[in-house]
């Protein structure tokens, strides 16, 4: 996404900053929060009961 930064469009440059940081948010939350989910519900969140 950072490579946006150095298109010829400004609009495509603008977003480029945006983006990667969209993209870190999501990571943080898939790395921390994630897991975290899992462990209180532990196996109930893959089968239906």
């Amino acid at each position: 996404m950072l490579c946006l930064l150095a298109a010829d469009m400004n609009s495509g440059r603008d977003m480029g900053p945006t983006a990667a940081v969209g993209v870190l948010c999501a990571l943080l939350a898939m790395m921390t929060l994630l897991p975290a989910l899992l462990v209180v519900l532990g196996r109930r969140v893959f089968w239906p009961t």
